[in-house]
């Protein structure tokens, strides 16, 4: 059960966070699709997959790069 200050700290947190997103949609999208796949991948290891985080990136995403492809190419370029 939660005190009422806690419940006036997350109040004071969620309007802050409403405050500081605002006409950030587009940027909000691309983080919570860039998090997809490893949300997924942790979902499915706590259920004992096998599947690893570039499996779940393909099964996700097929036309993608993977992350681990992304970070070779910087790498590359280095």
């Amino acid at each position: 059960m939660l005190n009422q200050i806690t419940k006036n700290k997350i109040e004071k947190l969620h309007s802050l966070f409403v405050e500081l997103t605002a006409d950030k949609e587009q940027a909000l999208k691309e983080i919570a699709m860039a998090e997809m796949p490893e949300m997924v991948y942790n979902s499915n290891a706590i259920e004992n997959s096998t599947l690893t985080l570039e499996d779940t990136e393909k099964i996700l995403y097929p036309s993608r790069q993977t992350r681990a492809k992304c970070m070779r190419r910087k790498i590359w370029r280095k």
